[in-house]
């Protein structure tokens, strides 16, 4: 279920006028999880560390950025890890 879905179940959120307004907090939401993740992955490779977030996109597995710059999505299949490489797209 996605988040406005979610939202619209809410019974406040049952008037286009509060829709609206869900639909604006999810965005701003998701404008200030981007810059969480951008500022994290600064600081984890301004340390030499590789930096680790959940593929959003995918619904699973894990993006890498390593020291280098270069990433990967890691997914778990058949109880072992596959690391591939990963190009960065919007959902």
């Amino acid at each position: 279920m996605s988040a406005l879905e979610e939202c619209e179940r809410v019974p406040k959120c049952r008037s286009k006028g509060a829709i609206a307004s869900c639909e604006a907090e999810l965005t701003m939401n998701q404008e200030k999880l981007k810059q969480f993740r951008r500022q994290s992955i600064e600081k984890a490779l301004s340390a030499g560390l590789p930096a680790y977030f959940l593929d959003e996109c995918e619904d699973e597995g894990v993006i890498r950025v390593r020291p280098g710059g270069a990433a990967e999505r890691i997914v778990i299949q058949q109880g072992r890890a596959q690391v591939e490489p990963f190009q960065c797209r919007a959902c």
